[in-house]
C-alpha cells in the first residue's frame, strides 16, 4: 500500500510536529502518542533561522536537530488547566514536555526560559499563528498554537559557512538578551578608575579635602585666585605622581586638575562673577540688534543687492548658535566650556549639519567661508540672541583656569577663545564710544517701538508717519520674522498694505517668495499659521498677478523645518484651498510622513469638516489626472501605517467608491479602519463601510488578537457591526460575537435577523443559558447533525477565562461554531426566529419544550414489531447513505487539506521571497547583489481571509458530516447486527420449541390430583417445566427484539428525517454560502492589490 505525503512545509520543526507520513513507524512516534490527546504550544524559530545556522555543539544543522526528540520536547509547552485561569499577572507560566520552565510576558512579547535549561534566555515573540490541524494523529484539539521565537531555546548555534558571503545580512533577529559590550571613552574610564582608586583610600580623599579647604581660606571672595588654585593641583600632582596607586594614569595630572575643578568650580565662580560685576559685559539693550544692522561684507548695505535666501540660511545658522551657546550657563569646567564655545563658533559658520530642511539652499552658503570679521559680527549677534550673562567671567575661566595653557591660545579652542575675547571687546569699544552708542541707542529704540506698536494687540491697525520708520523696515527679529512676518502674525494687515503698497523697492516679489523664518515658515504658512486669512488672501492675489506658475508651484510646496508646506496647515480655509489647490503637491508629506491630503482628513476640529473634505478630495484627485494619473491612495500612508480610511473622521464614502482601495489594510499597530472606526465611535463612517463587500469584519489584530468588537464599548456600534456579521453568516440569519465577562460569567451579544421593522435585532445572552438551550434542543433531536456535545463542552470552559492571544483564539472559534450551528437551526427552522429576542423568550421556550417533550414519552407496551423484510430495506437504506456520508466525509477531508496547505504553502513562498531577497541584496559582489533589486512577483491567487472562512465552513461542514456519519454507524453497524442476533436467537428457541413440543398439550391444573402419584405424571410435570421454560425464554427474546426493533424503526424515521435535513443544508451550504462566498471575498481582496 501506498503511501501519501503532504507537501513539506518550509519550517522544519513544524514539519517534523505536524506533518509526518507514517507516524507509527516515526522515530518520534513515543513523542507521537505521548501527544496524541494533549493540547500544546510550539516554539519555533523561523524557517530562515533552522535553515542557515547550525548547533555549537553537535555541529549538527538546526534542520536535521529538528527531528531530534529533546531539541523538540525543548519548545513544545503543555497546556494544562492553569493555562486558561484568568489572573491579573502578565505573565503566563509553562511547562516543556520536558519539564522545564518557561514564562512568557504577553504584553511585552518576551519569552524566558528558566529552570532546566542549561542557559537562561530572554527571547523576543517575533509571532503567533494558528495552525489548523490537518493531520490524523493529533486528536487533542483543531487548532494548534505557533509561537515564532528569535532563536531556538536549547542550544547555541553559529551560521553557516556560506553565509559569509553576505555582507550585512541582518534578517536573522538577534536575542534580545544578548548584551554588546559598549565601549567607553578611554577618558571617561581613566576619570573613572581614578576615582574608585581614591574613594577606596580616605586618607587620600582626606588631603584633597584639605586642599580644597585651603583654596576657599587663601583665595578672596571677590577674586579667583587662580595662581592659588594652580598651586594646589601642582601639590597635588607632586604628593600622587609617586604613588604606585596612579603610575598606571599617563594623564595624572589632567585627571588632578579635573577632580578640583569638580570640586571647587562653585567657589571660584562666586568669585569671578563678584570679581568682574562692575565690568562685566551687558546685552540686554541690544534685544533689538538685527542681521541688517551688521556691517559685515557678505550684507550688503544696499539691501536690495543681496538676496534674501542667503539671509535666511545666514539667521538659521545664528539662530542654532544661539541656541547652543545658551548651554554656556550650564557647564562647570574649563573642558565644558572649551567644547560649547568651539561648538557654537562651528553652528555659526556653517562646519556642523543643520538638517535636512534647512539644508534645501544654494551651495555656496552651505560651504560659506567666513573671514575673522564676519565671524565676530555673527557671533556679537548669538551673544545678543542667546541673552548670555557673565561674559567676561567666561572669558576669564576659559583663559586662566585651563590644564593646558597652550590650549587656549594655540588651535580650534585658541581660535575660539580669541573670537569671544574680540566680541567682548567690541562691547566695551561701543559702550566707550559715545558717538556710537548714541546711533545705536537712537536706532534700537526707534527698532523696539515699531515692533511694539506691530506687536500690540489694542494697537491701531495704522502706523503714523510710516516714512520715519524706513530705514527699520529690513529689521529681522530673533526667530527670523521679517517686519512683514510680524504684520501677518498680529493681523495689522493695513499695515502689510501700506508697506508693500509704498516700499516694493524694500520688499520686491523675488524677497516675498524668499522671505522665510527660521522654522521655515513663508510668508503664507505664518499667515495661515496664524490665522490671519485676509494677509494669505493678500499674498495670493499679488503671486497670482506677478508670478508664473513654475513660481507658484515652488513657492507654495516650500517646506518648513517640519517638511510641511501650506496646504500642510490648510483646515478650515476653504477659500485659500480653492484658490491654490491645483498648485499644491499632493503627495508632498511631512516629516510624519502626512501628505496636505492626509493632514486636512484628520483636522477634527474645523466646523466644515465635510464641505473640507470633499473639496480638498476633489481638488487632489483634478491634480492627480493632470499629472496623467489615477488618485492613488497608497501615496498618503503616514509613518505609522494610517491611511486615509484610517483618519477620515466622517463620509467614508467619499473614499469607499475608489476600486483600488485597501479597505482593510492595517496600521502599524494592527488597527484597521474599521477599528478606528468603532474605537471611536464613528458611526457614519461604520454604516458605510460595512456596505463594502470587500470589508473583512473579522480581520484579526495580530499583536492582541482583538477584532473590531473587542474595540466597541457602545451598542449602537455593536448592532450595526454585529448586523454585517448576521449578513456575511452561513445563511444570514444569525451572528454571536462580543464575548464579554461579568464576574466569571460570559455573557454573548447575538445579532439575529428579525420580523419587525428592522431587518435585524440584537441582543445580549448568558452563555449558560444558550448551554441550557443546545440541551433542550439536542433532547429534542437526539439525531442531529450538529455536533452540539462538543459545543456544550466547550462552553463550559468558558468559566476559566483566558486573556491570552490562545484563550482569545478558543473564544472567537467557539463563537464561529455556534453562529454556523444556530444558522442550520434557524434555516431549518428548528427554533423560531423570535426566539433570541431576549434571555426570557430563551428561558421560555425551554420551558414550553420540557413540557410537551415529558408529554410524549412513548408508552413501553407499545412496542413497534419489525419484520425482517423491513429491517433489510432500513439496513439498505441506511448503508447506501452511509457509503455516500463516507465518501463525501472523505472529499470534505480532502479539500480541508488542500486549503490548509494552499495558506500554509503560499506563506513560504513568501517567506522564501522575502528571505531571497533580503539575502541577495547583501551579497559581496555588487553585481550580483543589483540583481535581487527587484522584488518576485507573488503568484499567489487566493486570499488568505477568503481561505480562512472558507476552511471554517469546509470544517463545519466537515464535522457535521461526521456526526452524522456516526449516527448512521451507530444504528447500522451496532443496533440493526444486534436486532439479527436477537431474531437469530428468537428463530433457534422457536424450532427447539417446536421439535420439543409437536403437538401441544395444555398442562394440566397443579390442583388436579389424584390420592397417588403415577410415574407417568411426573414425567409429565417435567415436560411442563421444560415447556414453561422454552416459553419464557421466547417471551423474553420476543420483546427484545420488539424493543430493539421499535428503536431502529423510531431512528430510521428521525435518521431520515435528519439526512433530508442535511441534504438540505449542504447543498445550500456549498452552492450558496462557501463557493459563491469564497469566490466573491477572494476576488473583492485580491483586486486591492492589482
Amino acid at each position: 500500500m501506498s503511501i501519501s505525503h503532504l507537501p513539506t512545509l518550509l519550517n522544519p520543526l513544524i514539519n517534523a510536529i505536524f506533518n509526518c507520513p507514517e507516524p507509527e513507524k516515526s522515530p518520534l512516534k513515543k513523542l507521537f502518542a505521548t501527544l496524541k490527546t494533549c493540547r500544546f504550544i510550539l516554539l519555533a524559530p523561523p524557517s530562515e533561522y533552522l535553515l542557515n545556522y547550525h548547533d555549537v555543539k553537535t555541529k549538527l544543522p538546526l534542520h536535521e536537530l529538528c527531528y531530534n526528540a529533546e531539541f523538540i520536547n525543548s519548545h513544545i509547552l503543555l497546556m494544562t488547566e492553569n493555562s486558561f485561569i484568568n489572573t491579573n499577572s502578565r505573565d503566563s507560566h509553562y511547562e516543556t514536555l520536558d519539564g522545564k520552565t518557561v514564562v512568557i510576558q504577553w504584553k511585552n512579547n518576551v519569552i524566558h526560559a528558566l529552570n532546566g535549561f542549561q542557559v537562561r534566555r530572554r527571547l523576543k515573540i517575533l509571532g503567533t499563528k494558528i495552525l489548523p490541524n490537518f493531520n490524523d494523529y493529533f486528536e487533542g484539539a483543531t487548532d494548534f498554537v505557533i509561537i515564532y521565537i528569535e532563536q531556538p531555546l536549547s542550544c547555541e548555534s553559529v551560521p553557516n559557512d556560506y553565509l559569509q558571503c553576505f555582507h550585512s545580512y541582518k534578517k536573522i533577529p538577534k536575542s534580545v538578551y544578548s548584551v554588546h559590550n559598549l565601549s567607553l571613552d578611554s577618558s571617561q574610564q581613566e576619570r573613572s578608575s581614578f576615582e574608585n582608586i581614591l574613594h577606596i583610600h580616605p586618607t587620600r580623599l582626606t588631603q584633597l579635602g584639605e586642599m580644597f579647604s585651603n583654596y576657599r581660606t587663601l583665595a578672596p571672595s571677590d577674586d579667583p585666585s587662580e595662581k592659588i588654585f594652580e598651586c594646589i593641583v601642582q601639590q597635588a600632582f607632586e604628593g600622587m605622581k609617586s604613588d604606585s596607586l596612579f603610575k598606571k594614569f599617563p594623564n595624572l595630572y589632567d585627571l588632578i586638575h579635573e577632580y578640583f575643578e569638580l570640586n571647587l568650580y562653585d567657589d571660584i565662580w562666586s568669585r569671578l562673577t563678584s570679581h568682574f560685576k562692575s565690568y562685566e559685559v551687558g546685552t540686554e539693550e541690544y534685544k533689538y540688534f538685527s542681521i541688517n544692522h551688521l556691517l559685515a561684507d557678505f550684507y550688503s548695505k544696499d539691501f536690495r543687492e543681496f538676496k534674501l535666501q542667503d539671509v535666511t540660511f545666514i539667521e538659521k545658522r545664528v539662530h542654532l548658535a544661539s541656541k547652543h551657546f545658551q548651554k554656556l550657563t550650564l557647564t562647570h569646567s574649563y573642558t565644558e566650556k572649551s567644547k560649547i564655545l568651539v561648538e557654537t563658533l562651528q553652528e555659526l559658520s556653517g562646519t556642523t549639519d543643520m538638517g535636512s530642511h534647512q539644508l534645501d539652499v544654494p551651495g555656496r552658503l552651505n560651504n560659506l567661508a567666513m573671514d575673522a570679521d564676519t565671524l565676530i559680527s555673527l557671533f556679537v549677534l548669538v551673544i545678543c540672541r542667546s541673552e548670555q550673562k557673565h561674559l567676561k567671567s567666561h572669558l576669564y575661566y576659559l583663559q586662566n583656569f585651563s590644564n593646558n595653557s597652550s590650549s587656549s591660545k594655540f588651535g580650534i579652542l585658541g581660535y575660539a577663545v580669541s573670537t569671544l575675547e574680540a566680541v567682548v571687546c567690541y562691547f566695551e569699544d561701543f559702550k566707550k564710544n559715545s558717538d556710537n552708542m548714541a546711533k545705536a541707542n537712537v536706532l534700537l529704540q526707534k527698532t523696539k517701538r515699531l515692533v511694539n506698536m506691530l506687536s500690540c494687540e489694542n494697537v491701531t491697525n495704522k502706523v503714523e508717519n510710516l516714512a520715519t520708520y524706513k530705514d527699520i523696515l529690513p529689521y529681522r527679529n530673533g526667530q527670523g520674522q521679517s517686519i512683514l512676518s510680524i504684520c501677518i502674525s498680529n493681523n495689522k494687515n493695513h499695515i502689510l498694505l501700506d508697506i508693500l503698497s509704498e516700499y516694493d523697492s524694500i520688499f520686491p516679489l523675488e524677497d516675498l517668495l524668499e522671505d522665510e523664518t527660521i522654522d521655515g515658515s513663508t510668508l503664507l504658512i505664518e499667515s495661515i499659521k496664524s490665522g490671519n486669512l485676509e494677509a494669505a488672501k493678500i499674498l495670493i492675489r499679488i503671486m497670482m498677478l506677478n508670478c508664473t506658475e513654475e513660481e507658484l508651484i515652488s513657492y507654495i510646496n516650500r517646506t518648513d523645518k517640519y517638511s510641511r508646506t501650506v496646504a500642510h496647515y490648510l483646515t478650515h480655509e476653504i477659500d485659500i484651498l480653492k484658490s491654490i489647490g491645483n498648485y499644491v503637491d499632493w503627495k508632498r508629506k511631512n516629516s510624519g510622513g502626512q501628505t496636505p491630503l492626509f493632514s486636512i482628513f484628520r483636522s477634527y476640529d474645523q466646523p466644515n469638516y465635510e464641505a473640507m473634505v470633499k473639496i480638498a478630495f476633489n481638488i487632489a484627485n483634478t491634480w492627480y489626472r493632470k499629472q496623467n494619473r489615477s488618485f492613488d491612495y497608497r501615496d498618503h500612508t503616514d509613518n505609522k501605517g494610517n491611511d486615509l480610511l484610517h483618519v477620515l473622521k466622517t463620509d467614508a464614502s467619499i473614499l469607499l467608491q475608489l476600486t483600488k482601495l485597501d479597505i482593510n489594510g492595517e496600521n502599524y499597530k494592527g488597527l484597521t479602519p474599521l477599528m478606528v472606526y468603532v474605537k471611536y465611535k464613528r458611526l457614519n463612517n461604520i454604516e458605510a463601510i460595512i456596505k463594502d463587500q470587500r470589508l473583512v469584519l473579522e480581520k484579526i489584530q495580530k499583536s492582541t488578537f482583538f477584532t473590531c468588537f473587542d474595540y466597541a464599548k457602545d451598542h449602537t456600534v455593536l448592532s450595526k457591526v454585529g448586523e454585517r456579521g448576521a449578513k456575511d453568516s452561513l445563511f444570514g440569519l444569525i451572528y454571536f460575537h462580543s464575548l464579554r465577562y461579568h464576574n466569571l460569567n460570559a455573557a454573548v451579544n447575538i445579532t439575529f435577523a428579525s420580523d419587525t421593522e428592522k431587518p435585524f435585532s440584537n441582543t445580549v445572552i448568558n452563555m449558560k443559558t444558550i448551554q441550557g438551550l443546545l440541551r433542550s434542543i439536542l433532547k429534542d433531536n437526539p439525531f442531529t447533525f450538529l455536533p452540539l456535545n462538543i459545543y456544550i463542552d466547550e462552553i463550559s470552559q468558558l468559566s476559566r477565562s483566558d486573556v491570552t492571544i490562545i484563550g482569545k483564539a478558543d473564544v472567537m472559534s467557539l463563537l464561529h461554531k455556534l453562529s454556523n450551528c444556530f444558522n442550520v437551526l434557524l434555516f431549518l427552522k428548528k427554533v423560531p426566529k423570535s426566539l433570541f429576542t431576549d434571555e426570557a423568550s430563551i428561558l421560555y421556550w425551554m420551558r414550553i419544550n420540557t413540557s410537551k417533550r415529558n408529554q410524549k414519552q412513548p408508552s413501553k407496551e407499545n412496542y413497534k414489531t419489525m419484520e425482517p423484510e423491513e429491517i433489510n430495506m432500513i439496513q439498505s437504506f441506511l448503508r447506501f447513505n452511509f457509503d455516500e456520508i463516507s465518501s463525501f466525509k472523505a472529499s470534505l477531508s480532502i479539500l480541508r487539506k488542500i486549503l490548509i496547505f494552499i495558506s500554509l504553502k503560499s506563506n513560504d513562498f513568501k517567506d522564501v521571497n522575502d528571505n531571497l531577497n533580503e539575502m541577495g541584496k547583501s551579497i559581496y559582489n555588487a553585481k550580483a547583489a543589483d540583481a535581487f533589486a527587484g522584488n518576485l512577483t507573488n503568484h499567489n491567487m487566493f486570499n488568505d481571509y477568503s481561505l480562512a472562512k472558507l476552511l471554517e465552513h469546509v470544517r463545519f461542514l466537515e464535522e457535521c458530516t461526521i456526526q452524522l456519519s456516526n449516527l448512521v454507524q451507530l444504528i447500522l453497524l451496532e443496533k440493526i447486527p444486534n436486532w439479527w442476533k436477537h431474531y437469530g436467537e428468537l428463530i433457534t428457541l422457536h424450532k427447539n420449541y417446536r421439535k420439543a413440543f409437536p403437538s401441544v398439550v395444555k398442562p394440566k391444573s397443579t390442583t388436579d390430583t389424584s390420592g397417588h402419584i403415577q410415574l407417568g405424571g411426573f414425567i409429565e410435570t417435567k415436560r411442563e417445566q421444560s415447556e414453561q421454560r422454552l416459553a419464557v425464554q421466547i417471551k423474553v427474546s420476543s420483546k427484545s427484539l420488539k424493543e430493539l426493533g421499535s428503536e431502529i424503526f423510531v431512528a430510521h424515521e428521525k435518521l431520515a428525517e435528519e439526512l433530508s435535513n442535511y441534504m438540505e443544508f449542504r447543498k445550500a451550504c456549498l452552492n450558496q454560502r462557501n463557493i459563491v462566498a469564497f469566490a466573491a471575498t477572494n476576488i473583492s481582496v485580491l483586486q486591492e492589490n492589482i
